[in-house]
């Protein structure tokens, strides 16, 4: 007799195999490589202005031109990735990065080093929204939040190394030597995608391709059931959620709870990427060496990464966004100490720690989009949030070098920046305040669309057929 399964309750129903924590660690592997190259350029401008005479203004566009390739390969990527599948954009945007950064090493002039950092950067943006949205897909609904938390933690997980990887390479080997190390790293990563990461069985349901195919990879997931062949496979009420991908992001009373977000990590990313882009450069303005500018700022990314696993764990509860919001204010409070703590190294990392803490916000964001947006949408709404984002960190790039342009001083450089981070705390309580945006979240992630109790009746359903 001809068995059908819903892919997300043979998901669910399980606790994760081997199979699928590969998948986990392969993407967050991508997600490292795409921190890395938001970070490298910021660690090696110090060394450009030294070893090239590039001038500080210069600095502002090499910033922005690498963030503005980010963002829109995360806008188109992400939409061609929920039309044509997620792996091959996955695998093709690592090879393409791996190999402009390599590029990179060999530029002498500022006009080649945007537009390397332009095109390297669209190259990684399909690698973000296809590393968290395949994370989502193959892990059970009960430990979806964290596991897709802790798979965007890599990306500061490759700030955060990228940091102590240029602070060895540069005093040795010079700045070329970071995007030698740099490109080699996504091209083998993209090798291990290509061999451990399968495509999303819930995408090949829905466009109707090889049920064998969606068999195999679940019997990767659920070896136990003994799927058999010639079995049939549903998605469950998502495949409904067809149309044009960014106008489904605003229907089923979803506009208020987007627009909130976006404005969320819009404002969260001006203050990070001014962060990636700008301390370490303010830092030795005020007297440190490379080095010790480097590590100070390779505090904030460990402090994010922690503070991320952490509220991953609070976003069940009911006041969750109210934590949030609070987060956003400490990141506030910690940028505008931080200018006065130059003079003491230790006292200064730990700030620096503090914003990083403070700015785990935009860490769990992508655990709350992967809930609220089904599946055939869902690359796209991860893409376009982080798209949006990647606006807002060219906006915190062109500000720092506006605002060292313009002869400011590094405490009120930092006052500047600390404000959007108050504007992402307003939009966080907004969240929690208005009724439609906390009950679409608690129905999210309380009562997700393929439930547990939908899979333990599937799977005594196909128990008990004969």
């Amino acid at each position: 007799m001809q068995r059908t399964f819903d892919v997300a309750a043979v998901i669910d129903s399980r606790s994760m195999s081997a199979f699928q924590w590969g998948i986990v660690a392969t993407c967050t592997l991508a997600m490292a490589v795409d921190g890395f190259d938001a970070q490298a350029i910021g660690y090696v401008a110090p060394a450009l202005i030294k070893d090239l005479g590039f001038s500080r203004a210069m600095l502002g566009p090499i910033f922005t031109a690498g963030v503005l390739g980010m963002g829109i390969g995360n806008l188109l990527l992400g939409l061609v990735s929920d039309k044509m599948g997620r792996k091959p954009v996955l695998v093709a945007s690592l090879i393409a990065f791996g190999l402009l950064s390599l590029m990179k090493s060999k530029t002498s002039s500022p006009e080649m080093l945007i537009f390397l950092q332009f095109a390297a950067g669209a190259g990684i943006g399909g690698a973000y929204p296809n590393a968290i949205a395949l994370t989502s897909e193959y892990v059970p609904a009960n430990r979806r939040s964290s596991l897709v938390t802790l798979c965007a933690m890599g990306y500061l997980a490759g700030t955060t190394l990228g940091g102590f990887l240029a602070a060895a390479l540069l005093p040795t080997f010079g700045w070329r030597s970071v995007f030698v190390v740099g490109g080699a790293i996504p091209l083998a990563v993209a090798l291990v995608a290509l061999m451990t990461v399968p495509e999303s069985s819930r995408q090949l349901v829905a466009f109707g391709q090889s049920t064998e195919r969606v068999r195999r990879i679940l019997s990767r997931v659920a070896p136990d059931l003994g799927l058999p062949r010639g079995a049939e496979f549903i998605v469950g009420i998502e495949q409904n959620e067809r149309g044009f991908p960014v106008r489904r992001l605003f229907g089923d009373g979803r506009a208020v709870y987007t627009s909130l977000i976006w404005t969320t990590v819009f404002m969260l990313l001006v203050a990070t990427y001014f962060v990636f882009s700008w301390l370490p450069t303010l830092f030795a303005e005020a007297g440190m060496s490379i080095g010790s500018s480097v590590l100070a700022s390779s505090a904030f990314p460990v402090g994010s990464a922690l503070s991320s696993l952490a509220l991953a764990r609070l976003l069940r509860r009911r006041w969750a966004t109210l934590a949030l919001s609070g987060v956003c204010a400490l990141y506030a409070v910690a940028l505008t100490a931080m200018g006065w703590m130059t003079h003491d190294f230790l006292l200064l990392v730990a700030v620096v720690f503090l914003a990083g803490v403070g700015s785990g916000t935009q860490g769990v964001t992508h655990a709350l989009n992967v809930a609220v947006y089904p599946a055939l949408i869902r690359s796209t709404g991860v893409g376009w949030a982080t798209g949006i984002g990647r606006l807002g960190s060219m906006l915190g790039s062109l500000m720092g070098g506006v605002l060292v342009a313009w002869k400011w001083g590094t405490v009120q450089i930092l006052y500047v920046a600390a404000v959007p981070c108050v504007i992402a705390a307003l939009a966080m309580i907004l969240i929690y305040l208005l009724p439609a945006t906390r009950r679409m979240l608690e129905a999210a992630l309380h009562g997700d669309r393929a439930s547990v109790p939908v899979a333990e009746k599937l799977t005594t359903r196909l128990t008990d057929a004969t």
